[in-house]
């Protein structure tokens, strides 16, 4: 049963995805593509489950996945924990980003994806609540 050489996880709109293309631009290096969520929403389907998503990958390659959700706060210990059990010898690679900016893309892809639209002037919408020094 193959399991994965590292597994990335990060918050959303951190990087998770840029660093598993720039990884997979390594000719020896390959995995899923998509979040495979085992370690947190299918860790019912099981390791053989899981395992699969890896077995038509070549036997010479390093191999790996990445889920944002494996750092949420709600699942990250249960994550860990797994990872642990299951997959001892895996790396964890973790990606963080800057707060500030990490809360702009997030807002920026909500306002893309319909869900929340984005102001006329995001910072005097973040900042509208602050009062400016009188200079």
């Amino acid at each position: 049963m193959r399991l994965p050489d590292f597994v990335i996880a990060g918050t959303q709109k951190a990087g998770t995805t840029w660093l598993l293309d720039n990884l997979f631009t390594h000719p020896r290096v390959s995995g899923c593509r998509h979040q495979l969520h085992f370690f947190d929403r299918n860790y019912a389907m099981g390791l053989k489950w899981y395992a699969r998503n890896f077995e038509r990958l070549p036997a010479a390659h390093v191999i790996g996945e990445k889920s944002t959700e494996y750092f949420d706060t709600t699942t990250a210990h249960d994550v860990a924990r797994r990872l642990a059990s299951d997959c001892p010898e895996t790396k964890v690679i973790i990606i963080l980003r800057e707060p500030a900016a990490l809360a702009m893309s997030a807002f920026k892809h909500m306002e893309v994806s319909g869900v929340e639209p984005l102001p006329g002037n995001p910072d005097a919408a973040l900042f509208a609540d602050r009062e400016r020094p009188q200079g």
